[in-house]
């Protein structure tokens, strides 16, 4: 038998025992993961949960408002009365509850819903990959950028979460408790991202000018929504309720009560005139509040003329002549109800509807 004494081993040798070891272990233990490494597997699973929480209450009030007649309302009880909380239906059926984009009104709790979405996408995506095929530089490369990414999602989330409160506080002058909770997870969602090791260090510098560029750009477009209303309102003549209300926040941010509802721009029709007065000989009176879009599409509908004949009963507290103790002694469910011969009809109405309540009487 030949031996080497493994005093007189050769140094290089020893270094290639060493390195094939090394190998070995890596490969066997890359084929006991099964999967390529993935960073902060528990942050990201955290991040996604909350993420998950956000998607959940931004759908339900997304469906309340654009699906379910008086969801709102039913949501949020007469003027906040109910389990939502005092100006809970304000807020969410209110002047900044959505966003006008490309001629449609867009509601803040969908684009919320979408944020929150991309974010828990970007955080449990990568737990759920295992593609053997990318290499080892491009998997540096996509962990980093998908970092990022996640960064860039979870600041602009915090940053239009801290303006909309501002805006809730400081010009509703209201509570909404589900307005908060959702403002409590996206500011939770930036805290994580901002306080833990997200950016790779080699991308330290990418990441905090991404993360910044997120604030900023945020931030631009959530000014942009409270100031610039007023040139929109001006160029659609007051068309728009939303526009409208938000040209005239400047004005009215010292005011805590006496609200007037925005004047009716339209002018009525032979049909609704004749709707008005088989409507005033039932009768006929709506209730509504003035911060209410759909209460003011309502009365577009009717036209100036013929909401003269129909007496329109103020149910927010805040809002000129109001009678709140009214509504409530009616258990007026939402905004607009109509209250024909006695009867509530809650929702907004088209005219077809009206004319059929109206013969319904009639026969």
């Amino acid at each position: 038998g030949f031996q080497v004494s493994r005093h007189y081993a050769s140094p290089s040798l020893t270094r290639q025992l060493s390195t094939s070891s090394s190998l070995f272990m890596s490969v066997d233990e890359s084929e006991a993961e099964g999967q390529p490494a993935c960073w902060n597997p528990g942050l990201r699973k955290t991040i996604g949960a909350i993420s998950a929480a956000g998607m959940a209450e931004t759908a339900y009030l997304t469906y309340a408002k654009l699906f379910a007649p008086g969801g709102v309302a039913a949501l949020c009880g007469t003027d906040g009365q109910a389990g939502g909380g005092a100006g809970c239906g304000s807020v969410l059926d209110g002047p900044y509850a959505s966003i006008n984009l490309f001629g449609a009104d867009i509601p803040l709790s969908a684009l919320g819903f979408a944020a929150y979405t991309t974010t828990a996408g970007l955080a449990l995506l990568p737990l759920l990959s295992n593609n053997s095929d990318t290499t080892a530089v491009d998997e540096a490369e996509l962990d980093s950028t998908n970092r990022i990414a996640l960064l860039a999602a979870t600041t602009a989330l915090a940053t239009f979460s801290s303006f909309l409160m501002s805006i809730l506080f400081g010009v509703l002058h209201t509570t909404c408790p589900f307005c908060i909770a959702s403002a409590c997870l996206s500011v939770t969602l930036g805290i994580l991202s901002w306080t833990s090791d997200i950016t790779p260090p080699a991308s330290k510098k990418t990441g905090a000018q991404v993360g910044l560029a997120s604030f900023g750009a945020t931030t631009a477009m959530a000014l942009a929504l409270l100031f610039n209303g007023g040139d929109y309102a001006a160029n659609t003549n007051g068309d728009s309720f939303s526009s409208t209300l938000v040209a005239s926040t400047a004005k009215v941010q010292k005011q805590t009560k006496d609200f007037p509802a925005p004047p009716i721009t339209t002018h009525s029709s032979e049909r609704s005139l004749l709707l008005a007065a088989d409507l005033s000989r039932l009768d006929a009176r709506m209730f509504g509040a003035y911060w209410c879009s759909h209460c003011y599409e309502q009365k577009e509908r009717m036209g100036l003329e013929a909401m003269k004949k129909i007496p329109y009963i103020e149910c927010s507290k805040e809002g000129l002549n109001s009678q709140n103790d009214l509504c409530k002694k009616r258990d007026v469910p939402g905004y607009p109800t109509w209250e024909i011969n006695g009867q509530l009809f809650p929702g907004e109405q088209e005219l077809d509807e009206l004319e059929d309540i109206v013969k319904s009487f009639k026969n």
